[in-house]
């Protein structure tokens, strides 16, 4: 009997436990997609919210014509993020939810004269907010600005900004998604300085675009300064965040006329011991396809892609030692060498650390390698103007 009392009581609990105490009905939630933080007045700061539009996105998928947006952008000042959030709430009658945060934008001015710290301290907290957001830098303007011109331009500007890092990453290798968790994992790690993406918003001749504009260097979690072009690519040769990029290369006397398509790159870091001070060696290997010839070249012949092969290695190793010495130049370890060091060299990073930012790194030496093969030559083997001039 009593066990069946029991059972009873179990079977009970299932249908009383059960249900969802805070349960959320659509209509009552705001969708974020993206969070915006600027400098605001008296020391406070301006958080910026987009937000999902139930009016805008419907009239999309009905297929009828509305001027209603995507998305609308709220914000609010507080002394703290947690806290002007909770203001925006004054202005929207949904509740805020943020678990399909893709983006997280900061003005360059704030993270130039405050830093990053305090903001991604408080951001960091909230469970809702995904981790694996990227996080960009805004440069020109207020995030809150780019925020805004952003849904303007595109039905959902924080996607846009997703689909233009993938892009450059897997075509250009000028930038590299970076995400929160990255960042905050990088300004918690001894020996290495933070780097986020810079974004602006283009004006040619009245026509507006979004474009990523190179990548910030931090120092001590405070914005220093941008590089940019083979400079941020030399970087993400290192990093082994070059996914695809092109690189072109010097034949017969001219100048640029054979490109090569890079991929499946990889990049490792060691950190050894010379005569008591930390040697970084660093090992490129990519594989390369033959992208572009305007040059009378034979293609076929094997010691014309070793030549090729070993241009290209120069070039890259060039771009490398370039950005190390421009890094060394700035005093910001982004590449991560003294967490090598720390890591690889622990006793001898015991040594160097006081004085790592000031001291050591701007004078680390560094040993470059690259080991880049050319395996395919495309849909044609010689060039088209080798084969017409053949013909004449």
């Amino acid at each position: 009997m009593k066990r069946i009392i029991r059972i009873i009581c179990l079977l009970s609990m299932v249908f009383l436990l059960a249900g969802c105490w805070d349960v959320r009905e659509l209509n009552e939630t705001g969708f974020v997609t993206a969070i915006g933080i600027d400098s605001g007045q008296s020391k406070k700061l301006n958080v910026s919210v987009q937000v999902i539009n139930p009016s805008g996105g419907s009239s999309m998928l009905s297929g009828g014509s509305s001027n209603a947006m995507s998305t609308l952008s709220y914000s609010a000042e507080g002394d703290n993020v947690f806290e002007a959030t909770r203001k925006i709430s004054k202005s929207i009658s949904r509740q805020l939810h943020y678990g399909h945060t893709v983006l997280l934008a900061i003005s360059e001015e704030l993270a130039r004269t405050e830093g990053i710290v305090h903001i991604l301290d408080g951001i960091e907290r909230d469970n809702e907010l995904r981790s694996s957001a990227s996080i960009i830098l805004t440069k020109g303007l207020t995030a809150e600005q780019f925020l805004h011109t952003g849904a303007l331009l595109d039905r959902i500007g924080a996607m846009k900004v997703k689909r233009l890092l993938n892009n450059t990453e897997e075509i250009l290798g000028e930038n590299s998604d970076g995400r929160l968790y990255q960042v905050i994992r990088t300004l918690t790690s001894p020996g290495r300085e933070a780097w986020i993406n810079g974004f602006k918003i283009q004006d040619d001749r009245g026509a507006k675009y979004t474009i990523a504009d190179g990548i910030g260097v931090f120092r001590h979690g405070t914005l220093i300064g941008w590089i940019d072009n083979e400079t941020s690519r030399g970087v993400l040769w290192t990093l082994g965040k070059v996914k695809s990029t092109l690189i072109s290369l010097d034949y017969g006397g001219e100048k640029k006329n054979i490109g090569i398509e890079t991929y499946r790159t990889q990049a490792k870091m060691k950190a050894v011991s010379k005569n008591g001070k930390p040697v970084i060696h660093i090992v490129i290997k990519a594989q390369a396809n033959i992208g572009e010839v305007d040059a009378d070249v034979d293609l076929l012949d094997p010691m014309v892609i070793m030549e090729l092969e070993k241009q290209a290695n120069a070039a890259i190793k060039e771009e490398i030692e370039s950005s190390i010495k421009k890094l060394q130049e700035m005093k910001s370890d982004i590449y991560g060498f003294g967490n090598v060091i720390h890591q690889g060299q622990p006793k001898l990073w015991k040594k160097v650390a006081a004085d790592w930012t000031d001291r050591t790194f701007p004078t680390l030496e560094t040993v470059v390698t690259v080991d880049l093969h050319i395996h395919r030559l495309g849909l044609r083997t010689n060039p088209l103007i080798r084969s017409m001039e053949e013909q004449e």
